[in-house]
């Protein structure tokens, strides 16, 4: 049955954690936080540094399914509160790509972030109107 399921390996950027925490975190959401209806004009900390989609594998698994997708019906987006780092599971942005996962930024660019980046930086990237904006050399 969990193979008849429309399958992923992309998921949209919530944000921290996705807006499901209380309202003082309402600055840390990202384009698609939990029931968003986001608009570009929402996009403050400019669309050329904020996170749209990411590359997700759904983590590593010893059956022997090995690394597998996402429904794409089930997940939707992905929070950044975790990090990005190459031991990447279910709860983080991930890829089969050595060091690097891909991702879709709001201008339309799509760029590859190392999977060492600084957290702060990685998190910064996923809101998208936190005040934060980073530079082309925080990549």
């Amino acid at each position: 049955f969990a193979k008849a399921t429309g399958r992923t390996n992309y998921l949209g950027c919530g944000g921290y954690a996705g807006y499901v925490l209380p309202n003082n975190f309402w600055w840390a959401r990202g384009i698609f936080y939990n029931r968003s209806k986001t608009d570009f004009r929402d996009i403050s900390d400019g669309a050329s540094h904020t996170l749209l989609f990411g590359e997700a594998m759904g983590g590593s698994r010893d059956q022997p399914y090995g690394q597998f997708s996402y429904t794409w019906a089930g997940c939707g987006l992905l929070a950044t509160g975790w990090g990005l780092d190459k031991d990447s599971t279910d709860h983080q942005f991930s890829s089969n790509h050595a060091g690097i996962v891909q991702f879709a930024f709001a201008d339309g660019s799509v760029r590859e972030i190392a999977v060492g980046i600084n957290n702060n930086t990685f998190q910064n990237l996923s809101c998208m109107a936190d005040g934060n904006t980073i530079s082309e050399k925080g990549l």
